[in-house]
C-alpha cells in the first residue's frame, strides 16, 4: 500500500510541475488584468501611486507627468507574485520534451519502487538535505511600469505592468512578466484605499 501512495504522490508532484509550466497570457488577457478605471486625474492618480510604491520601498527611477508615466524597481527576498516566463516556440516544444522525460522517468521510478523495500528513514534524510540545498541565497528584482492616460472626465485608465527576476546565489534562475491577479487587484485596491 505504502508503494502505491508513493506512486500516486509521484503523479500528484509531476501534475504541479506540470501547472507550474502555465504559459504567458496573451496581451489582450494582461492587459485587462493589469488595468483599472479610476476616478481621479491623472496626475493626481500618478502621485498617489508614487506614495504607495515608496511605501513598498520601491525606488522611483523615472516619473512623467505628462506622459502620466512611473517606473520604479525594488530588491526583496520576499517574493511578491508569480513570474512567468514569456511566450517563445522554442520553449514548448523543450517543454514537451521535458514532459515526455519526466513521464517516463515517473513510470521507471515507479516500477522500481514497486520492486525496492520501503525505506522510509532513507527518504526522509534526502528530503531534509534536499531541502536545505535548495535554500540558497534568493533575490527578487522587480520593475513596475505605471501608465496613466485620461480615459474619460474624471477618470483615469491606470495600467500597471510589472516584471520580475528571480536570483538564486547570484544567478538567474526565473525571468520575464509577473502575471499574478493577486498582486494586480492588492496594488489597484491600494492605490483606490489612499485615493
Amino acid at each position: 500500500m505504502k508503494v502505491f501512495k508513493k506512486i500516486i504522490i509521484y503523479y500528484i508532484v509531476l501534475f504541479l510541475i506540470g501547472c507550474s509550466f502555465k504559459p504567458a497570457l496573451s496581451v489582450q488577457e494582461a492587459r485587462r488584468m493589469q488595468s483599472k478605471i479610476i476616478n481621479g486625474e491623472p496626475k493626481i492618480i500618478l502621485k498617489e501611486c508614487l506614495n504607495i510604491l515608496q511605501d513598498m520601498y520601491f525606488t522611483i527611477e523615472t516619473i512623467d507627468s505628462d506622459m502620466g508615466l512611473l517606473i520604479a524597481s525594488k530588491e526583496t527576498q520576499v517574493p511578491m507574485g508569480e513570474i512567468r516566463e514569456e511566450n517563445s516556440d522554442d520553449n514548448t516544444s523543450l517543454l514537451k520534451k521535458i514532459f515526455f522525460g519526466l513521464f517516463i522517468f515517473s513510470i521507471f521510478t515507479g516500477l522500481l519502487l514497486l520492486f525496492k523495500n520501503d525505506d522510509d528513514s532513507d527518504s526522509d534524510h534526502y528530503h531534509h538535505h534536499h531541502h536545505h540545498h535548495e535554500r540558497g541565497d534568493k533575490l527578487y528584482k522587480y520593475r513596475i511600469t505605471i501608465n496613466a492616460t485620461d480615459y474619460d472626465i474624471g477618470t483615469t485608465n491606470l495600467r500597471i505592468s510589472a516584471v520580475g527576476k528571480k536570483f538564486v546565489n547570484g544567478k538567474v534562475v526565473k525571468a520575464g512578466p509577473l502575471q499574478d491577479s493577486y498582486f494586480y487587484h492588492e496594488l489597484f485596491m491600494k492605490i483606490e484605499n489612499e485615493i
